[in-house]
Order: C-alpha cells, then sequence, then structure tokens
C-alpha cells in the first residue's frame, strides 16, 4: 500500500472503532436506564402489596394482619418475579416514555391487572389448604400499583411537557389553527412537541357547536369562522394555520377570504391525502396562492394546441381574470 492507501485505512478503521465506542455507549444508558426502572418497579411492587394490605385494616396490627404478613412473606419471590415478566412481556422497559401516550396507559393497566390475577392465582391454588387474602386488598394492590408505576413513567412526558411550554413562550409565533378535526390536532401535536419549530397554539377555530368551549390539549376551541378576526385581535396572532384538507373549494375560499382580511401569515393542509396516509406534518402546508380563492379547481389550459391557431393573429380577449388571465400573462 501506499501512504495515501494507509491513510484511508486507519480512517475507516478509527471511524469504525468510533462508532463501535458510541454504540457501546448508547446501549449501556438503555440498559442502566432499564435497570433503574426495574429497580424501582420492585419497590414499587412491594410497596403496592404491604400498602394494600395495611390500608385494608386501616393501618391497625393485629394477628389477622400478622397472619397475612406471614403469608406475603412466604411468597414475595414469585410475586415480584412474575410480575417483573408480566411488566416486560407489556412493553413497560421496551417503550420510549418521553412521547407516552394512551398505547402506553393502557401497558400499564393491563400490566397491574394481569399481576393481580397472578397474585389471586398464587394464593388461592398454590396456598388452597387456607383462606387466601381479602378480596379488598387485591382491588387496592392493583389500583397502587397502577399509580405507582404510572407516576414513573408518566414524570418523564411530564418533564418534557413543561420545558416545551417553557421554550415555546420565548421567541415563538402566536398561531391559530383552523380545525379542529383530526388534521389540527395533528397539527397541534407536532407543534408542541417541537419547541424548535418557534409556534405556539393560542386558540382554535371550528365551526362545530360541540367543540366550541372545549379544550384539545390545552388550546380552547373559541368559536367558528365567525369569530376568526376577533379572535386574532384577542390572542394577538401572528400566523393562521388552516387544517381543514376536505373542505370543498368554495368552503375554502370562504375560509380563505376570511382570514386574508386579517393580513397575517396564511398557510394551509392542501389536500385530504395526508389524513389518509397519517402524514400530516408542518411541512405539509403551503402557502395560500391565487388558485386557493378560486373556489373551484383551477381550469388547466393547452397553451400549444391554442398557439397554433391564433399565431400571428389580432385576437380580442373578453375577461382579464382567471384562466384567461393566465393565458395572457
Amino acid at each position: 500500500f501506499n501512504n495515501n492507501s494507509k491513510i484511508k485505512c486507519f480512517k475507516i478503521t478509527n471511524g469504525a472503532q468510533i462508532m463501535k465506542n458510541e454504540n457501546k455507549q448508547i446501549v449501556g444508558k438503555i440498559l442502566i436506564k432499564r435497570g433503574a426502572l426495574m429497580i424501582y418497579d420492585l419497590c414499587a411492587i412491594c410497596v403496592a402489596v404491604f400498602g394494600a394490605l395495611f390500608i385494608r385494616f386501616e393501618f391497625q396490627f393485629s394477628t389477622l394482619l400478622t397472619e397475612y404478613l406471614d403469608k406475603i412473606m412466604k411468597y414475595a419471590a414469585p410475586i415480584l418475579i412474575v410480575t417483573i415478566v408480566i411488566f416486560i412481556c407489556c412493553h413497560l422497559y421496551s417503550s420510549i416514555w418521553n412521547y407516552a401516550s394512551m398505547r402506553e396507559m393502557m401497558y400499564i393497566v393491563v400490566a397491574s391487572v394481569l399481576s393481580t390475577m397472578a397474585q389471586i392465582f398464587i394464593f388461592t391454588f398454590f396456598h388452597a389448604y387456607s383462606k387466601g387474602m381479602p378480596r379488598s386488598y387485591y382491588l387496592l394492590y392493583c389500583g397502587l400499583l397502577f399509580v405507582l408505576v404510572f407516576f414513573s413513567r408518566f414524570i418523564f412526558r411530564a418533564i418534557r411537557e413543561v420545558e416545551n411550554t417553557r421554550k415555546q413562550t420565548l421567541h415563538s409565533k402566536n398561531v391559530m389553527i383552523v380545525g379542529a378535526g383530526d388534521a389540527g390536532v395533528s397539527l397541534l401535536k407536532e407543534i408542541k412537541a417541537n419547541p424548535s419549530l418557534h409556534k405556539k397554539v393560542v386558540c382554535i377555530i371550528d365551526d362545530a357547536q360541540g367543540k366550541i368551549g372545549n379544550s384539545i390539549h390545552g388550546v380552547k376551541v373559541v368559536g367558528g369562522r365567525n369569530r376568526i378576526s376577533d379572535m386574532v385581535e384577542r390572542y394577538h396572532v401572528q400566523e393562521i394555520l388552516i387544517a381543514i384538507p376536505s373542505a370543498k373549494a368554495e368552503e375554502r375560499k370562504q375560509i380563505l377570504n376570511i382570514c386574508k382580511e386579517t393580513g397575517k401569515e396564511l398557510m394551509f393542509l392542501p389536500g385530504i391525502y395526508q389524513i389518509v396516509n397519517g402524514d400530516v406534518r408542518i411541512s405539509n402546508l403551503k402557502e395560500v396562492d391565487v388558485n386557493d380563492l378560486l373556489g373551484r379547481d383551477p381550469i388547466e389550459v393547452d397553451l400549444h394546441s391554442i398557439m397554433g391557431y391564433v399565431s400571428n393573429k389580432i385576437v380580442m380577449v373578453t375577461g382579464g381574470g382567471g384562466s384567461v388571465g393566465c393565458v395572457l400573462w
């Protein structure tokens, strides 16, 4: 090999080694995080078990309470092991909790219920020669376990939401979303999740009477299209996002005309296909142009065919807007 080849080989080898080390660090952080969650869960299970029993007996020691405590201590290891296995199967250690949603909450519900059922099975079938635990114990245990596990997971999202809200209050545009349907909600969620967009949704407009006065992810639906101008002034709106991709051309024209009178920046979703594909993003928005104000689909003109029979002729044209204006231009 010449010197250049040796340098290239060294760079490739060195780069591969750096990537390998970075991957090891990432894997190490993931394992540490999962290990910490598992240790917390073991403590949470113990707190839920003993807490449920003490609540059941109103924190008063008695011979009966001691009997149940002995029973729990006897089966503590199986309870802990089975519950951790259930948690693993319910993805409680593989989900990204910074972005936790309703699905992750359902994982916690299912895991808590399965853990309770596992205890019922253990105390009923492996301890059949004596009476099992009080029935209220199982309900209390399930509730306490859910609260403790829910807190440990969703505290990450709560911290992230607070941090994003703090960042969005600094140097952000006040944004109004027109449309409280699936598209509008998707845009709202993306804006809230990305402080780097420097947008803050301050109000939502929708004509549906059932939505007016209610809130979506903390943002209020303040009224129908007839309130757009008033709300722009009240909330100091700087940008309007029109998220009604399924609206007909005539309806879109009416809404755009109202928004245009405010003099604020306008962006809108051009078509319903984003909803179908589940691809509603800020990047789908486009600026309003003259075709959006027609109230109908624009007419495509075959200029090549037209020029074939008007070339070198004096032509009179009636009307100067729309498709005719485009031909002249």
